[in-house]
């Protein structure tokens, strides 16, 4: 078993509480099942324009996640560029928009102000630069003071480490209200960056510290658990580019929230939940009465056609507590 701050991580389940410090605190409950579990971890320095590998390895309860699931849809998505005028919301009229993975008509609801609330503030908006030079835009959400989580094709894809990304939590509009921070190193598990296996769709974004973003709005708390998610009712918010006939272009936060129809040791599905291109790397949150609204997988877009997530495993969660 694996210790952190003192207290055994659980090999049932563990929980990082939402703050609003850095502080983290732990629940651990026992198990003497364990397991030692390597997986291995790439990592791209911004500035050096660098790339290390580690092989990383925990006891865990829950063997290493054995899914190898492929043809996939992600839900980074360009800016839309349009030529008609900004409506008094900013938002843009497109006809561009794909309903892909929208269940029947859009119920998702707008976030007016994320930042006064708890549940949203330390979700962000990720403005993604390629190499190609196209602006992509995903979410992510604060994990402390160093590093934020989102999903992996938003920091590696098509053979490509993003070369840029910024950071707006709680983002509204052209109000950033609690200002940006700049990745300067960006992670990835070699499953999805050698050979795009989209269980392992996860990715980790470093930035300065000395922004102070989770000092400003507090950090999103995680959990594991070996047992099953079906039918448990989960929310997921994001900054999507489309919106119905809209194009908010990853300027405002959209939500929706139903219930977990099928999971895998790596993977959550939901079949009633909409969400749209932009919205990769927003946390699927569950409610506890010991933690509140708390992190148990990592929305990536579809897999096999279905609307999913990259399930917080106890490997997982160990590794973003050891980075953050």
């Amino acid at each position: 078993m694996k210790r952190f701050l003192g207290v055994t991580i659980s090999t049932v389940f563990a929980l990082v509480l939402i703050s609003s410090t850095p502080t983290i605190g732990v629940y651990a409950e026992e198990s003497n099942i364990s397991d030692e579990v390597t997986e291995g971890v790439y990592t791209y320095n911004v500035e050096d324009q660098s790339e290390s590998y580690s092989a990383v390895t925990y006891d865990v309860c829950n063997n290493a996640p054995d899914d190898n699931i492929y043809g996939d849809i992600p839900e980074t998505a360009p800016i839309i560029v349009s030529d008609e005028q900004p409506a008094d919301s900013d938002l843009v009229s497109d006809s561009t928009y794909d309903p892909q993975v929208i269940v029947g008509k859009d119920d998702r609801s707008p976030i007016d102000r994320p930042d006064l609330s708890g549940r949203y503030r330390n979700t962000c908006s990720l403005e993604i630069k390629r190499p190609d030079g196209v602006t992509y835009i995903g979410t992510g959400f604060i994990l402390s003071n160093n590093a934020v989580i989102t999903a992996g094709h938003c920091v590696y894809d098509d053979g490509e480490w993003a070369t840029s990304i910024k950071v707006y939590p709680a983002k509204y509009g052209s109000t950033n209200p609690y200002g940006y921070a700049t990745g300067t190193s960006f992670s990835c598990g070699s499953a999805w960056k050698n050979s795009g296996n989209t269980s392992q769709d996860w990715g980790l974004i470093r930035i300065n510290s000395s922004s102070n973003l989770c000092g400003k709005c507090g950090s999103l708390g995680l959990r594991w658990q070996s047992g099953t998610y079906v039918d448990d009712y989960v929310s997921i918010a994001g900054y999507p580019v489309t919106y119905k006939s809209k194009t908010p272009n990853g300027k405002y936060m959209y939500k929706h929230s139903g219930k977990i129809s099928s999971n895998t040791s790596s993977v959550l599905t939901y079949k009633d939940i909409d969400t749209s291109g932009g919205e990769s790397g927003a946390p699927v949150v569950e409610y506890y009465q010991d933690s509140g609204w708390t992190a148990i997988g990592i929305h990536r877009g579809t897999i096999n056609g279905k609307n999913s997530a990259v399930r917080i495993s106890e490997w997982l969660f160990n590794y973003f507590i050891d980075n953050q």
